[in-house]
């Protein structure tokens, strides 16, 4: 059993190398070249993407938390602790785009 489930993984990983090995071949290289604007765009606009869906996530995990203890379902202090978890992760994503201001591009994004 173990033998055919390590040959089923060993092709697996031999098909996918094999594709992106054709497709990196086929695509040309300028394809690649779009220039450094259009890069420091896009990666702008991951960073907007970034924090609405960790607003609206955190939105919903809030509104969850909140209800879930109107019903007694569970306890405030459980609420107080989704706030910190929530403070968190916008406080990573504030480090994460402060760090790519040092040390990315030389500038703030």
């Amino acid at each position: 059993m173990y033998f055919k489930t390590s040959l089923v993984k060993k092709a697996g990983s031999a098909v996918t190398r094999s594709l992106m090995a054709i497709s990196l071949s086929l695509l040309p290289a300028a394809a690649f070249a779009q220039g450094l604007d259009q890069a420091d765009q896009a990666m702008d606009d991951f960073r907007v993407w970034a924090y609405g869906a960790l607003a609206i996530g955190c939105l919903i995990y809030m509104l969850y938390q909140v209800s879930m203890a109107l019903l007694q379902k569970q306890p405030w202090a459980d609420v107080l602790m989704g706030l910190v978890y929530c403070a968190i992760a916008g406080g990573i994503m504030v480090a994460a785009d402060f760090a790519w201001s040092i040390w990315g591009t030389g500038g703030a994004l």
